[in-house]
C-alpha cells in the first residue's frame, strides 16, 4: 500500500517511528506479521511482512480480504497510520503556528475530540463544549472528485454563514466540508500558499457562529 503525502515526513515524526534510511518497522498481531515502512520523497510505502513465511501477506493487498486476522491487522496498521499522520499534523508549522494563535487569543488549548482517533486535533468553545475548528489529513481526489491528483493535504474544517460558504466554495482553496455538516461547515486547504490573516479571520468567525448558535438553541427552548 502507497500513500503520496503532501510533504515529507518531518524529522521529528521519521524518529519518533523508529526509520532508519527511510525504512522502518513495527511488530503485528503478537509478533507473527510486521509491518514495514519504507519513506522516499513525499510518499510512504506500507508491507505487511509474514515473519513464518518469510514473505509479503498478500491478503491485506485484497480488498474484498474479510477474515478475522486479515481484518484485525488492518486495525493496527490503520492505527499506526493515524497515529503516524497525527504527527504529522502537529509538526505541521502552520498548525504550530495557529495552536499558538489560539493560545494566545482565546485561551484554549487544543482538543482531541475522537476517542479513536486522538491524532486528530482541533479546537472547542469550551462554555458549549462544541468545535469550531479540526484539522484532518485527506486525500485531495476526496475533496475534488473530477481531480486526478492522489497526494494527502490537510485541511482545517471551519464553520460559516450557509450563504457564505456558498458563495466561497471554489474547489481550489475553498470545498465542502470533508466528514461534516456541508451547510454549516466547509474545508479550507492548508499549505504555503494560505494566507495568514484571512484563516485567523475566518478562525474567528467560526468560534463566533459557535457561541451564538449555542446561544440561540437555548433561547428558543
Amino acid at each position: 500500500m502507497k500513500i503520496k503525502l503532501g510533504q515529507p515526513l518531518s524529522q521529528a515524526t521519521l524518529a519518533e517511528w523508529g526509520f532508519e534510511n527511510g525504512q522502518a518497522r513495527h511488530v503485528l498481531a503478537e509478533g507473527e506479521f510486521e509491518l514495514r515502512m519504507t519513506m522516499s520523497d513525499q510518499e510512504l510505502e506500507l508491507v505487511v511482512y509474514d515473519l513464518a513465511m518469510e514473505e509479503p501477506y498478500t491478503l491485506f493487498e485484497v480488498a474484498s480480504a474479510s477474515g478475522a486476522l486479515v481484518t484485525a491487522l488492518r486495525q493496527q496498521v490503520d492505527d499506526i497510520l493515524n497515529r503516524i499522520l497525527g504527527q504529522q499534523i502537529q509538526d505541521n508549522p502552520l498548525v504550530e503556528r495557529l495552536v499558538e494563535h489560539v493560545k494566545a487569543t482565546y485561551g484554549l488549548a487544543p482538543a482531541h475530540p475522537f476517542k479513536r482517533h486522538p491524532e486528530i486535533i482541533g479546537f472547542k468553545v469550551p462554555t458549549v463544549d462544541k468545535l469550531f475548528g479540526i484539522f484532518l489529513p485527506v486525500d485531495y481526489c476526496r475533496l475534488d472528485k473530477t481531480s486526478s491528483r492522489t497526494d494527502q493535504v490537510l485541511v482545517l474544517n471551519l464553520k460559516g454563514k450557509p450563504e457564505h460558504i456558498v458563495e466561497r466554495i471554489d474547489n481550489e482553496r475553498y470545498f465542502p466540508a470533508y466528514h461534516m455538516n456541508k451547510k454549516h461547515w466547509f474545508s479550507l486547504l492548508l499549505d504555503a500558499q494560505t494566507d495568514w490573516d484571512q484563516l485567523t479571520s475566518l478562525l474567528a468567525e467560526s468560534y463566533r457562529l459557535t457561541q451564538i448558535g449555542r446561544a440561540s438553541c437555548r433561547e428558543r427552548v
